[in-house]
């Protein structure tokens, strides 16, 4: 029965290091790219303040710049893929305001020696979302509607 246990809390910290790694590595890359921002990774993933309505505290990574962030960031580092559920989280955590977006992690597998996936990263956000966002990138090319 101990022995059980140990092997499910091993199993519970290599799952919430994993998600911190991914967390950081997202939050690096964004980072990197636009210094405008200043992206950290928020404690507990956001759990701690899942109450709170300040957007410097909640999603997976946060915002503590003055210049306004427009997403609510969930990061997801899993094998197996549950985007119905992580949609619901993204949705009822936002705050008002800013678009919901999942990062997630494809693994890499492996089938008799040869990849079989590769591994890469993949956003998912509403289709509205994605269409404002596209609308805004074509009228600042100045481009008519």
């Amino acid at each position: 029965m101990m022995e059980e246990k140990l092997k499910v809390s091993k199993r519970n910290k290599r799952s919430k290091d994993k998600g911190r790694e991914y967390e950081a590595e997202i939050r690096d890359k964004f980072n990197s790219r636009f210094p405008i921002f200043k992206l950290r990774r928020t404690q507990q993933s956001g759990g701690a303040h899942k109450d709170l309505k300040h957007e410097t505290l909640r999603g997976d990574i946060c915002n503590f710049s003055e210049t306004d962030f427009p997403f609510h960031l969930e990061c997801k580092n899993q094998a197996t893929w549950s985007l119905p559920s992580w949609i619901k989280q993204a949705e009822e955590e936002c705050i008002p305001n800013k678009i919901p977006l999942i990062i997630c992690k494809q693994q890499q597998k492996i089938k008799e020696g040869k990849v079989v996936q590769k591994k890469d990263d993949y956003v998912c956000l509403k289709l509205k979302d994605f269409l404002d966002i596209f609308e805004y990138y074509v009228d600042a090319c100045g481009r008519s509607k």
